[in-house]
C-alpha cells in the first residue's frame, strides 16, 4: 500500500486446529504486541508454560473489544480453551488436523455470544438456540440468519478457507500483471457488499455485532 509492506493481520484463522493456533492466526498484529509487552516480560522462561503470564495475556486481549462482563467471560472462555489443550495436546496430536479445525471452529462460534453480549442470560440463550433448544425457537433465528446473509457468508468462506490466497497463486503463475488489476477491483466490490451488509443489519435485533 502506497509502496509500504504492512504485515498480514489475519493469517486464515479459521482453518486453525487449535485455539493456541487461533489466537496467533487471528489479529497477527495485536497478538505480536501482546506476546511482546505482557507475557515475555511476565514468563521470562520462553520454553516454558506460564500460567498467569497466560491468563493476563488474554485478559489484555480481550479488553481490546471493550470491557465489561462480557469480555471477562471471553477471556475466561480462551483460557478453559487453551488449558483443555494444554491438558490433552498428546491425545490431541493423534486427531486429524480436519477434526481439530472443525471442532475449534464449533467451540468458537459457541464462544462468541458471551464476547457479543453483555448480559450472560441473554448469551446463554443464544447458545441453547444454536444447540437446538433455548427460550426463543432456533429455526426461525437460522432462517433469517441464512436468508438475510448468504452472500455475506460466502464471501467469507472464500477468503477464510484460503481459496482466494490460491487463486491468486495460480493466476500470478499466468499473469502477474491482472492480479494487479483484479485484487483492487475485487477488494473494493468485497468491501461494498460487506458495508451493505453491515448497514443493512443494523435495524435488526437478531444482529449480534450491530446494535
Amino acid at each position: 500500500m502506497l509502496g509500504f509492506e504492512l504485515p498480514d493481520n489475519f493469517d486464515l484463522p479459521f482453518m486453525s486446529a487449535g485455539f493456541n493456533e487461533l489466537i496467533k492466526r487471528f489479529a497477527c498484529t495485536f497478538y505480536s504486541w501482546v506476546r511482546d509487552y505482557f507475557y515475555r516480560p511476565i514468563c521470562r522462561n520462553k520454553d516454558s508454560v506460564c500460567l498467569w503470564a497466560l491468563i493476563l495475556s488474554v485478559l489484555a486481549g480481550s479488553v481490546w473489544y471493550g470491557y465489561g462482563r462480557h469480555t471477562m467471560l471471553w477471556a475466561a472462555f480462551i483460557c478453559v480453551m487453551l488449558g483443555i489443550e494444554y491438558l490433552l495436546k498428546n491425545i490431541l496430536a493423534a486427531v486429524p488436523t480436519g477434526v481439530r479445525c472443525a471442532v475449534m471452529n464449533v467451540l468458537f462460534l459457541i464462544g462468541l455470544p458471551f464476547l457479543a453480549i453483555d448480559s450472560l442470560p441473554s448469551a446463554c440463550g443464544y447458545v441453547a438456540a444454536m444447540l437446538g433448544g433455548g427460550s426463543f425457537a432456533g429455526d426461525v433465528l437460522a432462517s433469517y440468519v441464512i436468508k438475510t446473509g448468504v452472500v455475506m457468508y460466502l464471501i467469507c468462506g472464500f477468503f477464510a478457507t484460503g481459496i482466494g490466497r490460491y487463486l491468486k497463486r495460480r493466476i500470478m503463475q499466468l499473469n502477474t500483471n491482472i492480479v494487479y488489476i483484479i485484487e483492487p477491483m475485487l477488494t473494493i466490490g468485497f468491501l461494498l457488499i460487506s458495508t451493505a451488509f453491515l448497514v443493512g443489519g443494523g435495524n435488526s435485533s437478531m444482529n449480534l455485532f450491530v446494535r
